[in-house]
């Protein structure tokens, strides 16, 4: 815009590599900003996308494993991690929860402790990645933490079900357990608990938006850096909570990184509603 509120035309000419990230100029939601238009709603809506898209993926599972076996699947690829992801994944699959929960536990022998050695136990042949990773991230860690949450939200005795306590709110502070602090609990709620909740009928649509809206943000990953520095304006933060950080996510990957400027919700936006 021009000093007296006149728009300037502006060409944007794509380098040789079309749809480069970041791009080599100022985006337009970052002048919307200047402009005084708040991110905020935007990324509100376009954060519930993402939770409606990870649980429509979450229903075939439900409806072919029920809701217990899903949760149980997505809580492993989480805690997997990208370099995991995939063989946690396939260990869900060789070792199903209901057959997990039958691991013997003798006198003296903490539950826990009978599940994760029944989890390594089935985790031999799965291909772990181990290069690279930080100490608490190795695979066995994860699968110590995964025994301890398998423990604690199916109690001895319980069906492979949905858990008793993941329902009433604030189910990510049921995620924290040892080896597990509270971003990657927060991303347990993002990638398992709410979306197979949802899916699952476990949480119903207004308690899991409610939910997801009041999650707070795991911190901001290291790809929408850039995007935060645009977005953020006069120290504001644009990724306060969990849902506009993963509103963040889907503008980046549907538009920023496609070249896309200039077409998203946020370079349109306009005043204090987005």
């Amino acid at each position: 815009f021009h000093r007296s509120g006149r728009l300037i035309p502006v060409l944007v000419i794509p380098p040789e590599q079309a749809g480069a990230f970041p791009p080599p100029f100022t985006p337009p939601c970052a002048l919307a900003v200047a402009q005084g238009a708040a991110p905020a709603v935007a990324l509100e809506r376009m954060g519930l996308r993402r939770l409606r898209a990870k649980a429509a993926r979450a229903e075939r599972v439900v409806a072919a494993h029920g809701a217990g076996q899903a949760l149980y699947g997505a809580m492993l690829e989480t805690l997997g991690g990208s370099a995991n992801r995939e063989a946690f994944a396939e260990l869900a699959r060789r070792l199903p929860l209901a057959v997990l929960l039958e691991s013997y536990v003798g006198e003296g022998v903490p539950r826990s402790f009978a599940i994760t050695a029944a989890l390594k136990g089935a985790a031999g042949p799965a291909g772990m990645r181990r290069t690279g990773a930080r100490p608490l991230a190795s695979p066995e860690r994860r699968l110590e933490s995964a025994g301890a949450l398998v423990a604690r939200w199916w109690r001895e005795g319980a069906a492979p079900g949905w858990p008793d306590c993941l329902t009433g709110g604030d189910a990510w502070k049921a995620a924290v357990a040892p080896g597990i602090g509270r971003g990657m609990a927060i991303e347990l709620a993002i990638n398992a608990i709410l979306p197979v909740g949802l899916a699952s009928g476990a949480i119903s649509e207004t308690s899991a938006e409610a939910e997801w809206r009041a999650l707070p943000s795991p911190g901001t990953y290291g790809q929408l850096r850039r995007l935060e520095s645009w977005l953020g304006g006069a120290g504001a933060r644009p990724f306060a909570g969990a849902s506009r950080l993963q509103g963040g996510l889907l503008l980046q990957r549907e538009y920023c990184s496609r070249g896309e400027c200039g077409r998203c919700p946020l370079s349109a936006a306009r005043g204090p509603g987005g």
